[in-house]
């Protein structure tokens, strides 16, 4: 790895957002993880202070970068969630695999096909109530593209749902506002 990997700092929500994760990087550190797990390193739920130190140390040596434990914490906990994630879509459906190839779930063209027949909805705003078919976006999680611009990146299963629920949004009213351009009778409609 060379020089675009190295990152130091003192571990801040700004030293966080400027590691950067290859998939190279991501598997060097699960096998730190594990290296760690399995020297007993993580005793119960979380891993001990000298744990951490040793899965930084042996991470960092391995892939030639200088990540500090705020970077490796907040990856920690990202893949956790998308884990979590991914074993409940997994527990749900037993017709789905990972093509590890790919690095996507795997379905055949038939379930494909009836998920999409069954998912169709109506996107909506805030305003609506939850209500079946509609597909509103969550209420306590950052929304608007600019909140989304202006800070920190969307992380969680929410906020990237409401980012692309916002960006698909947008996309529908400019193109409302093309053809009520295009097509006077849309916009007499509206009066």
């Amino acid at each position: 790895m060379g020089k675009e990997n190295k990152v130091t700092g003192t571990g801040s929500v700004n030293d966080v957002d400027k590691a950067n994760w290859t998939p190279a990087l991501v598997n060097m550190f699960c096998d730190a993880n594990v290296k760690e797990i399995e020297c007993g390193g993580k005793p119960h739920h979380h891993f001990t202070k000298s744990g951490w130190k040793n899965v930084m140390d042996d991470f960092n040596k391995r892939a030639g970068v200088s990540y500090n434990r705020g970077q490796l914490k907040n990856k920690w906990d990202n893949l956790k969630k998308e884990y979590l994630l991914w074993k409940e879509l997994i527990g749900k459906d037993t017709e789905l695999g990972w093509d590890s190839i790919k690095k996507t779930v795997d379905a055949d063209d038939s379930w494909w096909k009836q998920r999409i027949l069954v998912s169709k909805y109506y996107l909506v705003d805030a305003g609506y109530p939850p209500k079946k078919g509609y597909l509103g976006p969550y209420k306590e999680e950052r929304y608007h593209l600019p909140e989304f611009q202006s800070g920190r990146q969307a992380s969680g299963p929410r906020e990237i749902f409401n980012h692309a629920h916002s960006s698909l949004r947008s996309v529908i009213e400019r193109t409302f506002g093309v053809w009520k351009k295009k097509c006077k009778i849309i916009h007499m409609t509206n009066k």
